[in-house]
């Protein structure tokens, strides 16, 4: 097996082409639909947001690394793959503790730092059963997490982030389904990942936008 096809473990890769993975690559479009969805929702005329630019960059960048990994596998483009998404979960969480449960800046450091720990253990931790999608999971525990903190404060929020987590369900277990459906669906789930995450980031992103608007009704 060529270095490439080791660091790819995609059902839909089978050689070492650059176009072996084409659900995969093309479908990392729909990140770039939700950072220019997110984009449009900015109100126009107001001081500009910087952190939902700041995630809205990140989302550019998720595409663009996902699309390098899936088209040319290697240890290189699997740091692209994964930094950027590993930026906006973390970056997302900080600011929203500010906006949804209106942590003090120093608070919002030190959950945040607490927060990445908690994800190296639980990654380390389950990545003998969930494989790469273990690192995923402190993603899903905080969105839950947000969310039922939120509830009491602000419904729409609360109610909006447990919305977010169940499609964040969904998605993380189309991730893990990638690998063992691959014997009859041989161009895997994983391109669903990709497309379903590009939902949630859209989720997020609106309610961490519209949290800026306290008097903005829709949602």
């Amino acid at each position: 097996m060529s270095p490439e096809l080791a660091i790819s473990e995609y059902c839909e890769r089978i050689d070492g082409s650059f176009w072996a993975e084409p659900a995969n690559a093309v479908s990392n479009i729909a990140f770039l639909a939700t950072a220019v969805g997110v984009w449009w929702l900015l109100p126009r005329g107001a001081p500009r947001d910087f952190p939902a630019l700041l995630l809205i960059g990140l989302t550019v960048c998720t595409a663009i690394g996902s699309f390098l990994f899936h088209t040319m596998p290697s240890a290189t483009t699997a740091i692209f793959d994964v930094l950027p998404i590993g930026l906006l979960i973390y970056a997302s969480f900080f600011i929203a503790l500010m906006r949804f449960l209106k942590q003090s800046l120093l608070a919002a450091i030190w959950l945040t730092a607490g927060f990445l720990v908690f994800s190296i253990a639980i990654s380390f931790g389950l990545r003998n059963v969930l494989g790469t999608s273990a690192g995923y999971v402190p993603a899903l525990v905080a969105l839950y997490g947000v969310g039922i903190v939120a509830l009491p404060r602000n419904r729409r929020i609360g109610e909006g982030m447990i919305m977010t987590a169940l499609m964040f369900t969904l998605s993380l277990v189309l991730r893990t389904m990638d690998g063992p459906v691959c014997g009859w669906f041989p161009i895997g789930t994983h391109f669903m990942w990709h497309v379903l995450n590009a939902v949630v980031i859209y989720m997020l992103l609106r309610l961490i936008v519209h949290a800026r608007q306290p008097k903005r009704q829709e949602y």
